[in-house]
């Protein structure tokens, strides 16, 4: 039998701690490893931040949709 080799990917908008990241990461394994019966040392997870001058909904920027 093969072993699988989940990749997760998170991209969300800049800002978060260290320490929530830690805490989404253990979150994404455990729900692996009991739903999809992935191994958790072979489950992966990748933060990407993107800005919101970079990230669009219905043909306007966050940036410009939520300007304080």
């Amino acid at each position: 039998r093969r072993r699988s080799v989940p990749i997760v990917y998170v991209e969300w908008f800049p800002g978060r701690t260290k320490e929530q990241k830690v805490e989404v990461v253990k979150a994404i394994t455990k729900a692996m490893v009991e739903i999809a019966k992935a191994p958790a040392d072979a489950t992966h997870v990748i933060f990407k931040e993107t800005s919101p001058e970079d990230w669009a909904c219905n043909g306007t920027l966050w940036a410009d949709v939520h300007k304080k």
